[in-house]
């Protein structure tokens, strides 16, 4: 991916972060075994997050998605996979 169009999260109320995508045609494609990112973004060039296919199939309108800070800590280390094979 180019990381230009790489945005954080934490600048949401700043920078333009959703893409949004045609729901019935992500459903479509995933149905299909076809990528969603290619010829379903709406607006700019970024793409789908890599949740969006998991997103696009629940039912709810609004979804709370979180994370523990446990691996949010774990994920962000830059030793973190070698220091999680230790533990196991």
């Amino acid at each position: 991916m180019d990381k230009s169009f790489r945005k954080w999260l934490a600048r949401a109320d700043q920078d333009d972060v959703f893409v949004p995508v045609e729901l019935a045609e992500v459903r479509e494609a995933i149905e299909h075994g076809i990528g969603i990112a290619q010829g379903r973004v709406l607006k700019n060039e970024m793409c789908p997050s890599v949740e969006t296919a998991m997103h696009s199939l629940l039912l709810q309108r609004v979804v709370i998605h979180v994370h523990s800070i446990n691996a949010i800590a774990w994920a962000i280390r830059v030793d973190g996979k070698e220091q999680l094979k230790l533990t196991l």
